[in-house]
């Protein structure tokens, strides 16, 4: 542990590195990237089991889930195969937006937590665990047509989150009707009853919803069978066969039901990091600029459920 570090030994190492990257350009280098990432996508729930896709430019095209099932055929002896296999599904695209943060953090902020680390990675880390924060509510919940009147309109209006995107009348996702329905565990069967059976044997399928919905249903559960913990630590966790992923980021009454590898997440390796520190007040000002976007692989393994008369 590094004991005794001043704010003037804090200021001249956040001076030599503004330096060093005015020499060597802003855009993280391999070995910084890498930490970026680790540290950002393992601050959420949901974001470490999901597609992550390192994108050299803006766009790509997702196919890996794009096949239908039952493509092989029998082949004839010196002759070309003429029924072969369709794909009969869209291709969806990633298609990657700015976002900035901008985060001042205090000298105290970095005494605090460097235990051992250098000024410089002190200040990474506290950054990146800040950023990562925002990246699952960004995947989740962003919506481009939020009401500006919204006190979050300036976060929600950057891109069409994983909710928004299910949601979509033009988009061939299942859409359950939660109206009238009190019972999480009607509405996760009929999430599980409306995916097509050909999804049913994905590998990483599971039921996500907000920590509300999921204790909403353990109370269920309790209630059904008379309150003993050991049935309710054991059930609660997933309905029938398939596990129950809470996230805080996901909205109370919305809920979701796909292969998590089904959700992508890219983004791209271009990322940019500018520092500069205010001696008044004491801080030091890091912004992080990265491009990300959230798609589904396929649109018609995904359930949404959520009240349609709202």
């Amino acid at each position: 542990m590094r004991l005794g570090i001043t704010d003037k030994q804090i200021a001249e190492e956040v001076k030599r590195a503004i330096l060093e990257a005015d020499i060597g350009g802003n855009l993280l280098a391999v070995e910084e990237l890498e930490s970026f990432i680790i540290t950002t996508i393992n601050q959420s729930v949901l974001l470490p089991s999901v597609r992550i896709e390192l994108m050299d430019r803006p766009k790509k095209r997702l196919d890996l889930l794009g096949m239908e099932p039952r493509q092989t055929r029998e082949p004839s002896e010196a002759t070309a195969v003429t029924d072969k296999g369709t794909l009969t599904h869209d291709y969806n695209e990633l298609s990657c937006k700015e976002t900035v943060i901008d985060l001042p953090i205090s000298y105290r902020s970095i005494r605090r937590n460097i235990e051992g680390k250098s000024v410089l990675d002190t200040i990474d880390g506290l950054a990146q665990m800040r950023f990562g924060n925002d990246l699952e509510d960004m995947a989740l919940n962003c919506d481009t047509a939020t009401d500006p009147g919204d006190p979050d309109y300036k976060f929600l209006k950057q891109n069409d989150g994983w909710n928004k995107l299910a949601k979509d009348g033009a988009r061939s996702t299942h859409k359950v009707n939660t109206n009238g329905v009190t019972s999480r565990k009607a509405i996760f069967q009929s999430m599980l009853d409306a995916l097509p059976q050909k999804w049913d044997g994905q590998e990483n399928l599971a039921i996500i919803c907000s920590r509300t919905d999921q204790r909403a249903y353990r109370r269920e559960l309790s209630v059904q069978v008379g309150g003993l913990p050991y049935i309710i630590d054991k059930e609660a966790n997933k309905c029938e066969d398939i596990p129950i992923i809470k996230t805080p980021k996901m909205p109370a009454g919305t809920y979701m039901y796909t292969p998590t590898t089904n959700l992508a997440f890219g983004i791209e390796v271009a990322i940019e990091k500018e520092m500069d520190k205010d001696i008044q007040a004491r801080v030091v000002i890091i912004v992080y600029a990265a491009s990300v976007d959230q798609e589904f692989v396929l649109d018609d393994a995904v359930v949404i459920a959520y009240d349609q008369g709202a």
